[in-house]
């Protein structure tokens, strides 16, 4: 019985199907076919032979220099000069295809010489004409890594591309503008720059600042969309009103005091900043200011103004706090783009970078300076010593020669830093170069000293008689650069450029190294610096301000110290100043008055009013080594901020004694306590009551007052050391009140002095307790020692004091031994009580032990005329706990703050002619400070009457180091006094100032290495994303990457390969992982007519969620999306998957290749395409093999017959590369079957197996096939062969079809027939000469290598069941 099976095509290709299982539809292979209609009337679910492709451009590159060969490598298959380029990488911007690639030539005669090339081409799509964009050895492309780019079209001038390539870092180019002047470095996104911090010049009344303290911090931006971090901040800079050095109104609309405006009240004033070495290849330069109102944190940040660049210098004045807002963030950010990145994607208008890697150079190297000891027992030298005197071993390990491998691990504590209360040891005192005599520390990259900078004290060599009783002038005209030893901490330029340190403190000090692009790294720790004492000999004087030690002030303008005399004994050892020699070290007359604070030969002090102060800084030279000079810009000081918590040295001051109250015939008769303690015999307020009790007294420092930190202590790790005496010029009734009494003592101290023997240079005490004494309040109650009763010691209940009447003006207290009440003066003060402490002897003797030379220093003539105080430091033991402890692992929890501007590796501008670095940027103010300490009135003016001619005012000014800038104070002390009425109201003084206008420069922090910190460098399943791109802004938002704009997916799935975006949402694919990232979510609440209110959006990604975390994708060229889905292929589980709307499914399985995949190696390059037009995915995966996915059917539909290494997938057209990777092809406008100049065999394999039970014996097979036209078939759109398969016998039989004669004509062979379309060949005969019998046959039909096309409706098959 004959039966027939008819075979259709609509089903698409099924190889995995067994071949006794129904077909429908469905065919078992196919190359070079579609059974979807590319267009054509009547072509669907047939099938159709494909159109190839055909040649649109050859990708030349012209070495235009030198003497080239062209080599056949697969880089160039051309000759003489012009050279093809393989293209490695694509993208489309609109109608504009732009690629990359790479050109290679020999040099003639050369074996193994090369010249390469990186190219940048666009092409127009319409025409297919080239231009070259960009040429450039540097680019360092790669045929081993593929390029991956994104397009952005902004406007005709900005088209810019984004690329990566897994090998060098992230790139961008403008490919509608002229590129041929940028640099390789230049496309970076991040951009590479070379800083300086902006320096403030001037500070003038033109403007209308907010007062407060400011920074600037300037970035670069180029015409190509370049954009630098923003620099280093500069120093902060104090904005305030008023002109007049003191001048006090208490009328605040009439004021015109430089003194402590209220933060944000608008002033007058102007800054104008410079900013130099200026990189130019840059456009633009936006100058940022920072603000703050306080101490703390900063209150705004705003762009001060953009201006275009015009040279390598320029300056921008800063008027108002008009301008664009910006966060501090911005500003003090570090950004974070990779080396490397693998793969590139857009979405929401940021960039998105994945499988990041980052340069391994963390910025360290070995930053570590050591401090020498004397082998001699020479407390201050004044010569070096020759090597037999140093000790070559440090406090580390190993000599100086071993400092390069000294182990980076070591705690390196120096003993010197050990010792505060009890003198160090001459086997510790680590404080000298090697040469003995240097103070300072030198290591094997960086070496340190000290340097001082004299400022303008007191500017009168008399104290005058009306206001200001004491000033400086301002630095330069409106405060201009120029008259650099001119003012003091008042004028902004100094308080901005000279802030210090404190004498005798330890700070911790590192450095930081910037990348190439202007990015800290790490602080590579120096040494913790204990600074100088003030008698500690510097003998770099010429060079330090003609000072030869390290004191405060002195009266001349060249102060040579020539009080520095250290030598127990006549004769003195010979490296030391010599004993009663009355020159100084640095050969000055002593008796000149001009030079000299101390007469020698009248054995006394000279008076002036008028002094020069000097600041203490550092100065480091820093050797970066060679190995790394290439790869970092610029570096700075740093060092850790000393909290209250970290001084060593509490505060310094004079030191006053209480008021001492006691009746000698009654009880309230107090004449003894005024003329035996507080005033002479003729009523001249002098020593302030020294006889009244020798260990009670209190010391006058600012920043008690102004800080409100008044050290508490009850015994313990707190001391006093005494630090020298303060002489200076005392004037009586130095100013009258209103009713023309003369009413005030003045003394001003300008001479810093020292002991002239070392037994009184170093003077310490213990401290039994201190404590805050104010007026009216009482001290710490503490038990008595030898009374009962406990001791009380209380302050002066009035503003000022009555002379007669103990109710007046001191408050009753209890006794205190013989005697009486103690009452502290002035308005706030330290009380301190000491441990045996016997100041008056040290007042009166020079010492504290009886010293018999005939020339005393502390002379108590000279202290009780009045011209002499003790100057003291409270200090305390922090046991190893200063900075949060002094080991190698303490340190690693540090933070630093700038202590200087950055250093650029490729300027000079900072340094000295040694390349040295000034160092400032400290905590420590040396000041004139000056308070009104205690008023006295008569008896009768507490009811308001008298006459007033006892009433007396006495009033202080002295040289000090503190941290609060005083001389910007707001309110009543003595420099600005007018209102010197006893009666009055007004405070004796104000202790008001703003912190703002002396905070630390806390804007940017550093921190060191951390100690479990894992030095990575490769972050494969990181997700990075740019800022927000703003078309047609000059700023490109798509090259700064934010150092927090970072998501980690699960490292667990292995790398990130791709990043891809279909229907709005990103994917991502993993090794074994494949996800979808939540980015910009938008939250919405639904109102009551039950409309969707948008909320806002949370972060950019805000989550991800796997869909899977067993499949991925692990080339980042193996996957493509399209309008209906994303689709890629798994080398690991060698299947091609397909996301879309119904889900995830591996279209392999699921669509009847399993088994064609399955064979594949593991290691194949699956290159994936998407045909727009005939809505087919390509899976180019072996040598001349690509399978064809039609996403319209959802079925596999075919083979092509070519490989390529790249597709451009453009919705307008389909593009690969051929054999010849220079070669660009475009798709469905070649011959048939036709790939890259090769024509290919058209075939459909499918399966007769109706009735697959039965044996059945195969007769003949008809087919319907269609020409050009539709009709009129002719030879040439039929096959030409036919073959028969069958298993049992296992036989293929191939069967010819038509053939061409000699004429050239086609002609039909043997049995074939074709009549009315209808084509019919007789099933031939096995080699048996019987007929093809099985349950089922495979059948071939196919064209060999011809252009002509096919339509193959149908197949008809007629067969018997077999009854054998």
């Amino acid at each position: 019985m004959k039966d027939i099976q008819i075979n259709t095509f609509q089903n698409g290709m099924q190889k995995d199907l067994g071949p006794t299982m129904p077909q429908d539809g469905a065919y078992t292979h196919a190359e070079n076919i579609r059974i979807i209609s590319d267009g054509s009337v009547g072509e669907n679910a047939i099938v159709v032979s494909v159109d190839g492709n055909s040649l649109k451009l050859t990708l030349r590159y012209y070495f235009a220099s030198g003497n080239y060969e062209v080599v056949g490598n697969g880089y160039l298959q051309s000759t003489g000069a012009l050279g093809d380029v393989r293209i490695i990488g694509n993208t489309v911007i609109r109608n504009t295809l732009v690629v990359f690639g790479v050109a290679k030539a020999r040099v003639t005669g050369g074996i193994a010489e090369f010249v390469e090339t990186s190219v940048i081409y666009k092409i127009d799509l319409n025409t297919y004409a080239e231009t070259l964009v960009y040429e450039e050895e540097n680019l360092n492309f790669n045929k081993d890594y593929p390029i991956q780019a994104v397009g952005r079209y902004e406007n005709a001038d900005i088209q810019r591309v984004y690329w990566t390539d897994n090998l060098n870092a992230a790139k961008t180019i403008n490919i509608a503008a002229e590129n041929f002047d940028l640099t390789a470095q230049d496309l970076e996104l991040s951009t590479y720059v070379d800083f300086l911090s902006p320096k403030v010049v001037s500070i003038n009344s033109s403007g209308e600042l907010p007062a407060g303290a400011y920074q600037y911090a300037y970035r670069l931006s180029s015409n190509e969309g370049a954009i630098t971090r923003f620099s280093p901040l500069s120093g902060l800079i104090n904005v305030l009103n008023g002109s007049e050095y003191w001048q006090y109104n208490e009328d605040p609309e009439s004021q015109s005091e430089y003194s402590n405006t209220t933060p944000g009240e608008t002033t007058d004033k102007a800054v104008t900043i410079e900013i130099e070495n200026i990189d130019l290849d840059y456009d633009f330069i936006e100058l940022a200011a920072v603000y703050k109102q306080s101490s703390e944190g900063v209150t705004a940040a705003y762009i001060v103004k953009k201006v275009k660049l015009t040279s390598g210098k320029t300056s921008i004045k800063h008027v108002n706090a008009i301008g664009e807002t910006i966060l501090i963030e911005e500003v003090t950010e570090i950004t974070d783009e990779p080396s490397t990145a693998k793969t590139i994607e857009t979405k929401d208008n940021r960039l998105f970078l994945g499988n990041l890697t980052y340069s391994s150079f963390n910025l360290e190297f070995n930053a570590r300076a050591y401090s020498y000891r004397r082998t001699d027992n020479v407390r201050y030298p004044i010569y070096p010593v020759n090597t037999s005197y140093v000790d070559t071993e440090t406090y580390t390990t190993g000599d100086a020669s071993d400092q390069e491998i000294l182990e980076e691990d070591l705690d390196a504590l120096n003993p010197y830093n050990l010792h505060g209360e009890e003198q160090e040891e001459t086997q510790d005192r680590y404080k000298y170069w090697p040469n003995g005599i240097t103070l300072g520390g030198v290591g094997p990259n960086v070496s340190y000293k000290f340097i001082k900078k004299k400022l303008q004290g007191n500017d009168s060599y008399d104290i005058p008689t009306s206001p200001p009783f004491v000033k400086s002038s301002f630095r330069g005209a409106g405060c201009d650069l120029e008259d650099t030893e001119k003012g003091d901490y008042k004028s902004p330029l100094n308080a901005s450029e000279f802030v210090g340190y404190q004498r005798d403190e330890i700070y911790r000090f590192g450095i930081v190294l910037y990348d190439l692009k202007g990015n800290p790294g790490f602080v590579n720790w120096v040494a913790d610096i204990r600074f100088p004492d003030y008698q500690d000999y510097d003998h770099e004087g010429s060079y330090n301000g003609g000072l030869y030690n390290f004191t405060l002030s002195q009266a001349s303008n060249t102060g040579s110290g020539t009080n520095y005399n250290f030598s127990d004994s006549p004769g003195g050892i010979s490296d030391t100043v010599e004993a009663y020699t009355y020159s100084s070290p640095g050969g000055y007359n002593p008796n000149n008055e001009g030079l000299s604070s101390y007469d020698f030969e009248t054995e006394d002090f000279n008076e002036a009013a008028n002094n020069k102060l000097y600041a203490l800084g550092i100065k480091f030279l820093v050797n970066i080594p060679e190995e790394i000079q290439d790869k970092i810009s610029g570096y700075r000081i740093v060092r850790v901020e000393r909290t209250e918590s970290d001084k060593t040295v509490l505060g310094s001051g004079i030191i006053n004694f209480l008021h001492r109250q006691f009746a000698t015939s009654g009880e309230n008769n107090v004449t003894d306590y005024f003329t035996k303690s507080l005033f002479d015999d003729n009523d001249n307020a002098v020593d302030l009551g020294y006889r009244g009790a020798p260990d009670l007294f209190t010391i006058d420092s600012p920043d008690f007052p102004f800080l409100q930190n008044y050290p508490e202590s009850s015994g313990g790790c707190t001391y006093l050391k005494i630090a020298g005496g303060l002489t200076g010029r005392r004037k009586s009734d130095f100013t009258t009140d209103i009713g023309g009494a003369d009413v005030g003592n003045a003394t001003i101290f300008t001479s810093h002095t020292l002991a002239r023997t070392t037994s009184s240079l170093f003077t310490t005490f213990p401290i039994d307790y201190s404590t805050k004494l104010g007026r009216g309040e009482e001290g710490i109650i503490v038990p008595g020692e030898s009374v009962n009763a406990s001791q009380v010691y209380r302050g002066v209940s009035n503003i000022s004091v009555g002379k007669m009447n103990a109710g007046g003006g001191l408050q009753a207290g209890n006794n205190i031994g013989e005697f009486g009440n103690i009452n502290s003066i002035g308005e706030e003060t330290l009380l301190v009580k000491g441990s045996g402490i016997t100041i008056a002897n040290y007042y009166e003797q020079g010492g504290i032990n009886e010293i018999t030379q005939s020339i005393q220093v502390y002379n108590s003539d000279v202290a009780r005329a009045g011209k002499f105080k003790l100057l003291a430091l409270i200090k305390q033991e922090l046991n190893g706990t200063q900075y949060g402890g002094n080991t190698y692992e303490d340190r690693k929890n540090n933070t630093y703050i700038p202590a200087a501007e950055i250093v650029n590796i490729n300027s000079d501008s900072n340094l000295d002619s040694n390349g040295a670095l000034d160092v400032w940027g400290g905590d420590t103010y040396v000041v004139m400070y000056d308070i009104e300490k205690l008023r006295r009135h008569d008896a009768d003016l507490d009811s308001g009457t008298g006459s007033g001619s006892d009433r007396k005012s006495v009033n202080f000014a002295f040289p000090v180091e503190t941290t609060v800038n005083t001389t910007l104070r707001g309110g009543w002390h003595f420099a600005n006094k007018k209102d010197w009425e006893t009666e009055s109201e007004t405070l004796l003084n104000t202790f008001d100032l703003a912190t703002c206008y002396y905070g630390q420069n806390t804007t940017e922090i550093f921190i060191p290495k951390p100690l479990q910190f894992n030095e990575v460098s490769k972050y494969d399943s990181r997700i990075i994303y740019s800022n927000a791109k703003i078309n047609n802004s000059i700023i490109d938002g798509w090259r700064k990457f934010k150092l927090e704009n970072y998501k980690d997916l699960d490292g667990g799935s292995g790398d990130l390969n791709k990043l891809i975006v279909n229907n709005d949402i990103m994917y991502f694919l993993q090794d074994r992982g494949f996800g979808k990232l939540s980015i910009n979510p938008v939250s919405t609440v639904l109102d009551q007519a039950g409309t969707s209110i948008v909320l806002g959006t949370g972060s950019v990604i805000q989550d991800f969620v796997y869909i899977s975390d067993s499949l991925g994708c692990q080339n980042v060229l193996s996957a493509v999306a399209t309008p209906k889905g994303i689709y890629w292929y798994d080398n690991n589980n060698k299947k091609a998957y397909g996301f879309r709307a119904n889900g995830l499914e591996s279209i392999s399985d699921t669509h009847g290749v399993k088994s064609w995949f399955n064979v594949l190696n593991k290691d194949v390059t699956a290159v994936l395409g998407y045909d727009y037009y005939n809505s087919e995915v390509l899976f180019s995966m072996l040598e001349g093999t690509t399978m064809v996915f039609s996403d319209q059917i959802n079925k596999f539909t075919s083979i092509y017959s070519y490989a390529t290494s790249m597709y451009v997938s453009h919705p307008t057209t389909l593009l690969s590369l051929g054999t010849i990777t220079n070669q660009i092809y475009e798709h469905n406008s070649g011959s048939i079957a036709t790939w890259y100049n090769s024509t290919k065999d058209t075939k459909i394999e499918f399966i007769v197996n109706k009735n697959p039970l039965y044996p059945k014996a195969f007769d003949h097979l008809e087919w319907y096939v269609t020409n050009n036209d539709g009709f009129l078939l002719g030879l040439e759109s039929n096959f030409d062969t036919a073959t028969f398969r069958v298993s049992s016998p296992a036989e293929i039989i191939a069967q010819e079809l038509t053939a061409v004669n000699t004429d050239g004509v086609i002609e039909t062979v043997d049995d074939f027939d074709v009549r009315e379309n209808i084509s019919r060949v007789p099933v031939p005969r096995n080699s048996f000469g019987e007929r093809v019998r099985d349950t089922f046959m495979k059948v071939v039909l196919k064209v060999t290598n011809r252009t002509d096309k096919i339509s193959l409706h149908y197949v008809k098959t007629l067969f018997r069941i077999s009854k054998r």
